[in-house]
């Protein structure tokens, strides 16, 4: 009897073995795949809460309090182009007329609205923007950046500022950002800067200004690769530069790490031949680079400012490509080679095609002396064009690399300002870690 019994138990546990394995085999991947698709979601979630533009944190509450009124019942002049939009590709300018604000006019810099501008001579100074009907005014004429003098300033109460500049001092975005900060000042306008990351991350390095070097391109005396957001530079400008001050305001990002760069935070183009991040981390010493004969960086084609070539009529043998290349990835530089027509030399380039992928291990401003040292030892006469000296901010480069002054002169001089610049301009800094100094 009790030996019937034990066999009965024994069926009884071995089909319910068997039907808890089905139930594994049948639900439990669905369980997983469900947990995991939770797990993602909330990684979108956690990822889109982690990081804020300074767009994205434009609240009513925060309108209100520009003005005493109490409302938003203010008029607004924006200065922006293609790169002001939050991330998901919305524009400023319909952010702000969805809070209600009235846009007098859209102010743009150097390239236009959309970024798409070459030759200024036959652009259009002035128009109307499709969408919203709101007038849009150049701020780059014949060369050269326009103030923004009392009459373009009429009927407006608040100027706001949302452009995604390089991270490099040489551009004419960072020009009119000084430049509208001084018309707030003189004009007595509000003026608020919508913060961005700086796509060359962590870095700051180069020469400042020199007296008597201040251009449309190098406005004021920062290092070359600045290593800060538009906001701060915003405030250092106006803090240590700007007489009299203006009225300022920077709507900070959130949770912004300059270590961590990402091509999730770079529009779609900064110019016509700053198309993508590779051609912005390029451009650090690539745009430099341009300003001497006879180099080649691919300019009017879709790798502008990411080759280092000479035209196919100088001989340059493929053993000193691959010595340049060896050179280049000791700086975290990499390379390949590449050949292209260059429609505005009427000939075949010859070079190399540059790649960087972690733009805080590569210093710009030594690889651009390591690029010129290592051309002018392997017999290339070097040729700087007027260009040279106003972009990279200081006479002693080019007298270094022509001989008239010494290596220790060029290193102390840049050092010692740059060390001087940091410690102001860390008065003014928003986020942690604080930019990474590369002194010569």
């Amino acid at each position: 009897m009790f030996r019937g019994v034990g066999q009965v138990c024994t069926y009884v546990l071995i089909c319910v073995r068997i039907a808890v394995l089905v139930v594994v085999a049948l639900f439990v991947p669905r369980l997983g795949i469900v947990y995991m698709q939770s797990r993602a979601q909330a990684s979108e979630c956690n990822a889109s809460a982690r990081f804020k533009l300074g767009v994205e944190n434009i609240t009513r509450d925060f309108l209100i309090s520009l003005t005493p009124k109490g409302d938003v019942s203010f008029t607004v002049g924006l200065i922006t182009n293609q790169s002001g939009c939050d991330q998901s590709g919305r524009r400023t300018l319909d952010i702000l007329l969805d809070h209600g604000v009235t846009v007098k006019r859209v102010f743009v810099p150097e390239h236009g609205l959309d970024g798409t501008i070459k030759n200024h001579l036959n652009a259009d100074t002035e128009f109307i923007d499709q969408k919203t009907s709101t007038p849009v005014v150049m701020l780059y004429d014949k060369w050269t950046t326009k103030t923004l003098d009392k009459k373009l300033l009429e009927g407006i109460d608040v100027l706001f500022f949302d452009i995604q500049e390089m991270g490099i001092r040489h551009n004419t975005y960072l020009t009119t950002l000084f430049q509208a900060i001084e018309s707030a000042a003189v004009h007595k306008k509000k003026l608020v800067v919508l913060d961005r990351p700086n796509i060359l991350g962590s870095c700051m390095e180069g020469p400042l200004v020199e007296d008597g070097l201040k251009s449309s391109i190098s406005y004021a005396s920062i290092p070359v690769r600045h290593g800060m957001t538009i906001g701060e530079l915003a405030m250092y400008f106006n803090t240590y530069c700007a007489k009299p001050k203006a009225d300022l305001r920077v709507l900070t990002m959130e949770n912004y790490n300059r270590y961590q760069t990402s091509a999730t935070t770079f529009p779609t183009r900064l110019s016509p031949n700053i198309n993508s991040t590779n051609a912005c981390y390029g451009y650090s010493f690539l745009g430099m680079l341009a300003e001497v004969r006879p180099f080649d960086v691919a300019l009017g084609t879709d790798k502008a400012f990411q080759c280092i070539a000479l035209p196919d009529s100088i001989k340059f043998s493929q053993k000193q490509w691959y010595e340049l290349r060896d050179l280049l990835k000791e700086s975290g530089v990499e390379t390949c080679f590449h050949r292209y027509f260059s429609e505005r030399k009427k000939q075949y380039c010859s070079g190399l095609l540059v790649r960087i992928n972690d733009m805080n291990t590569v210093s710009s401003f030594k690889s651009l002396l390591s690029v010129l040292s290592f051309f002018k030892k392997s017999g290339i006469e070097l040729k700087f064009s007027k260009l040279f000296d106003l972009a990279v901010g200081t006479k002693k480069v080019r007298e270094f690399l022509e001989g008239s002054s010494s290596k220790y002169e060029l290193e102390t001089t840049v050092n010692a300002y740059l060390h001087d610049f940091f410690a102001k301009a860390s008065s003014v800094f928003k986020y942690r870690p604080y930019p990474y100094l590369i002194r010569l």
